[in-house]
């Protein structure tokens, strides 16, 4: 005679607590769900960088309030508010905040109920995973300190993806970096500066291809947020103006040199080494998509790509 091991007729039993585990959205299934809406019309990658760092935003607004909406704990937790708030954290324009959740919608990414507000949205199952290393952060504390930083915010997103324990040391290079978040190397790297400049994430430099990251204790809450660096009024207002390169002039040693020397320097730019007068001045502004743009006197603009 068969005896059975255990009851079957328990797992015919729901798990009572199932849709309290916790999740996170998953930037993977959001990016194919994107991907196979607008197969016939693909998204420039611009587009779709908009998209998933609304997407992450989101995500991250959902997890703040889920404690502040009287309802089921997991249909709270996937509520999520898209007022002016949403735009002042992504750093992005209305029009682009506007269009990224438009596409969202589109390809039921988030999903909208008759009886809520316009401006709420819930964010559909499918896109769910279980969590990973962004559940240990203090969101409380790390929001203001990216709010409006583009970069820091899909470098963050790369990173969480790519590390398994955060507050343990990672081997990352600025190209796996840079194809996590679909952005120019440069980019990334400019994102990463943000985030250590911001003290969220800690690097280790070393000999060799790469470094290692981990983030730190206070943006795992594991310390008190520090206090914003103030700089002196003449620092800040020299640090929003636009970079300037002045060519020095030339020493006594080279004018004795040769006449070539005395009239011409070398300036390397991203790579490219170019000699130019003396005195010529060498302007870095920042482009609409974030990329840095080099004008070398009035006639020489190069714009440099990651």
């Amino acid at each position: 005679m068969n005896i059975p091991l255990s009851n079957s007729g328990s797992y015919r039993r729901p798990i009572a607590d199932v849709d309290t585990l916790p999740f996170e959205v998953s930037d993977d299934l959001v990016v194919q769900s994107v991907a196979a809406t607008f197969a016939r019309a693909p998204l420039r990658p611009d587009e779709l960088r908009d998209i998933r760092l609304i997407a992450f935003v989101l995500a991250i607004s959902a997890q703040l309030s889920a404690k502040q909406v009287a309802t089921d704990r997991f249909e709270a937790s996937r509520i999520v508010v898209a007022d002016d708030r949403l735009r002042s954290v992504s750093g992005l324009s209305l029009a682009r905040v506007q269009r990224s959740l438009s596409r969202l919608v589109e390809a039921r990414v988030l999903e909208q109920v008759a009886d809520d507000p316009p401006s709420w949205f819930r964010l559909a199952a499918r896109v769910m995973q279980p969590p990973g290393s962004g559940q240990y952060m203090s969101w409380i504390g790390v929001v203001p300190k990216i709010a409006g930083r583009v970069p820091a915010i899909l470098l963050l997103r790369a990173i969480l993806d790519l590390v398994t324990v955060p507050w343990d040391w990672t081997r990352l290079t600025y190209e796996q970096l840079a194809t996590r978040a679909s952005y120019s190397l440069g980019m990334a790297q400019r994102g990463v500066m943000q985030l250590l400049e911001s003290g969220i994430l800690e690097r280790a430099d070393h000999l060799g291809r790469g470094h290692d990251y981990r983030l730190s204790s206070w943006a795992l809450g594991r310390g008190p947020i520090p206090e914003p660096v103030q700089l002196p009024a003449e620092a800040a207002r020299q640090s929003a103006q636009p970079e300037r390169i002045q060519a020095s002039e030339p020493t006594s040693q080279s004018m004795n040199a040769n006449a070539n020397a005395m009239s011409t320097m070398a300036v390397e730019i991203g790579g490219l080494v170019l000699r130019v007068p003396v005195g010529t001045q060498i302007r870095m502004t920042l482009g609409a998509d974030g990329e840095p743009q080099y004008e070398v006197g009035s006639e020489l603009k190069i714009i440099r790509r990651g």
